[in-house]
């Protein structure tokens, strides 16, 4: 069975990618695997115990187990030259870097996200448009059709408006398949595999140009 057709306008798209998009998701793994790093490499060296036991068989007299030699001795290794600090600062670094490097990861897959839902708004209005001219040129052939009946134009005429009736309804066909395909790969962007979103909003109200900072606005908005 096919799955009902969804709506979805782009404050939606932007939720579900930052929520489900596998390469975002993986970024908070890294993240606290660095964090375990950095509480390690805070951690002093661990004490050593060492218990060593002499002379157990003893000798002369002490020929027992009671007359063993047992040694306890604590120990611990010395850092020198603030070696602890440098390695949590170095864990501290890449934490930063990594944290810098998902943020802007995070705006590239959202504003590619942004470009896959503006093109399959665009196949949608543009099927639209066709079908409006569909209606114009079937208004013109039924003119046309009326005026070859009664010999003022030839019946080539009346076949050129067929083609281009024809053509029309091929173009359709052809853009439906695009908007499939959109769909798809704009669901992607989440790990579904939808071939029947339809986009909402206008073309019209939206920049011609996708830049970062307003993903970054449209981002900041969202609850």
């Amino acid at each position: 069975l096919e799955s009902q057709a969804e709506t979805i306008d782009l404050a939606t798209v932007i939720i579900k990618t930052q929520s489900q998009n596998p390469q975002l998701l993986a970024y908070p793994f890294a993240i606290r695997e660095i964090e375990a790093l950095k509480l390690q490499a805070e951690q002093k060296p661990l004490s050593e115990v060492i218990l060593e036991v002499e002379n157990v068989a003893g000798t002369g007299p002490f020929k027992k187990a009671d007359s063993a030699e047992v040694t306890l001795s604590f120990g611990q290794t010395l850092e020198l030259g603030n070696k602890r600090d440098k390695r949590s600062a170095i864990q501290s670094s890449e934490q930063q870097r990594l944290a810098i490097e998902f943020q802007v990861t995070e705006l590239q897959i959202l504003a590619e996200a942004h470009r896959r839902y503006l093109y399959l708004l665009y196949q949608q209005e543009t099927i639209d448009l066709i079908q409006e001219q569909v209606q114009e040129v079937k208004s013109a052939l039924q003119t046309t059709e009326i005026r070859a009946a009664a010999g003022s134009i030839l019946q080539a005429d009346v076949s050129k408006m067929e083609l281009t009736l024809s053509k029309l309804y091929l173009k359709i066909a052809e853009t439906e398949i695009e908007v499939k395909r959109a769909s798809s790969r704009l669901s992607v962007m989440w790990l579904e595999h939808r071939r029947d979103l339809k986009a909402t909003g206008n073309l019209s109200d939206i920049p011609a140009q996708i830049e970062i900072a307003d993903i970054e606005r449209l981002v900041q908005g969202l609850p």
